[in-house]
């Protein structure tokens, strides 16, 4: 009684995950938003590289 159960409980999640899935209005980051990201603090040669990635990669995301 517990492996049919199982198996229905699972096999539920598989269809609804597939359903979702197949979604072409559903974007990831409503399913897998992103909270914050961690960069290691550059070196001092490396410093423009890393303001300029914020700057035109970062900044033009959330924008």
């Amino acid at each position: 009684m517990k492996q049919i159960l199982f198996l229905i409980l699972l096999l539920c999640i598989i269809r609804t995950d597939h359903v979702h899935a197949q979604n072409p209005n559903s974007r990831i980051d409503s399913v897998l938003p992103v909270r914050g990201l961690a960069i290691e603090a550059p070196e001092k040669d490396g410093m423009d590289l890393f303001l300029r990635f914020i700057e035109e990669k970062l900044l033009s995301v959330t924008s």
